[in-house]
């Protein structure tokens, strides 16, 4: 099964918001599958204060 991302428009760190992504995610899951194992990969991780780069 191909792995399946959702972007944030701007860093996050509040659970409930990242927990929503998350299952936002569900509905892209191959239907009728018997079992999915799941993993959550974290991107893009900085210090809560440091400002986010402009990407050009």
């Amino acid at each position: 099964m191909p792995p399946v991302t959702v972007p944030l428009p701007a860093p996050r760190s509040d659970p409930v918001e990242l927990t929503r992504a998350a299952h936002r995610l569900l509905s892209r899951i191959q239907p009728g599958a018997k079992f999915v194992r799941a993993g959550v990969m974290l991107t893009d991780l900085r210090p809560a204060r440091e400002p986010a780069e402009k990407k050009d």
